[in-house]
């Protein structure tokens, strides 16, 4: 399928990068940043795709530089694995 066949069907590279992301790892996250048409002081936030399957809340991080929350979403994901037998749920909170 080329790359044109793909925007055909509505879908552009952060979809790819996503269901990719997702097929590998089980997960994906996304930033997103304050445009100038966004009020002043707007924070970017980060928030990640896919880890329903996994029977945990999705999760969002606010005010964060981009490597600061994916390193922050890696950390939280890695210590409430099922691995590691620990689930986060709402109002969770983990040092």
């Amino acid at each position: 399928m080329t790359r044109r066949r793909r925007l055909e069907d509505g879908m552009d590279h952060v979809d790819l990068k996503v269901i990719t992301d997702i097929a590998n790892t089980g997960w994906s996250d996304m930033c997103i940043f304050p445009t100038e048409n966004d009020p002043p002081g707007s924070l970017p936030f980060n928030y990640t795709v896919g880890l329903t399957e996994f029977n945990h809340p999705d999760l969002i991080i606010v005010g964060l530089a981009n490597t600061q929350a994916h390193g922050v979403m890696h950390a939280a994901i890695d210590h409430g694995s099922k691995e590691k037998g620990r689930r986060y749920g709402p109002d969770t909170f983990a040092d």
